[in-house]
């Protein structure tokens, strides 16, 4: 119900989505279905989400991660063809993708960037809004000391389940 809610199944042509002995989201497709970075991107939305719900948020940080930069390679496509208002949408997906994992500032500066490539008044309202938000959160957190560890530019908490979001943490070596 959580998931059909945010996301119908049918117009993303699964068949099912289920959870294995791991508890790692599995996604069942169709035989015809394509594999492009937009579809990938979703499914990495949807695994993220399920990771998150079940409380496994480093997982769920990795999955986001990986949304946002597909997301932003999505964007920069629609950049070379000249379509500023899809770039812009890609980025402010991105933008949600990366607040998801607790990278406000990434997702700050990407909202901004798709701010100045779109031409639709609602969209630009809804990024500042989105903008406004992150840097409310920003404003409102102060760093702590947290072990963990950098990959790929992201950071991994040891702990689970103790960050909130966009809280600002200093990681120190281990």
């Amino acid at each position: 119900m959580f998931l059909s809610a945010a996301f119908p199944i049918k117009e993303l042509n699964f068949r099912f989505i289920i959870l294995n002995r791991h508890n790692r989201v599995m996604v069942m497709e169709n035989q015809n279905h394509t594999n492009n970075l937009a579809q990938r991107k979703s499914l990495l939305i949807i695994q993220a989400q399920f990771q998150q719900a079940l409380g496994q948020n480093i997982e769920a940080v990795r999955l986001f991660l990986e949304a946002a930069l597909l997301e932003e390679k999505i964007a920069a496509h629609f950049r070379q063809r000249g379509n500023n208002d899809d770039a812009a949408i890609s980025l402010f997906s991105a933008a949600s993708c990366y607040k998801q994992a607790n990278q406000i500032t990434k997702a700050i500066a990407l909202a901004e960037e798709a701010i100045t490539l779109s031409n639709s008044e609602v969209l630009v309202r809804e990024i500042q809004q989105f903008c406004h938000e992150c840097k409310q959160a920003l404003a409102s957190t102060s760093p702590r000391k947290l072990r963990g560890i950098v990959r790929n530019g992201a950071i991994y908490p040891f702990e689970t389940g103790i960050l909130s979001e966009g809280e600002l943490v200093t990681i120190t070596a281990a």
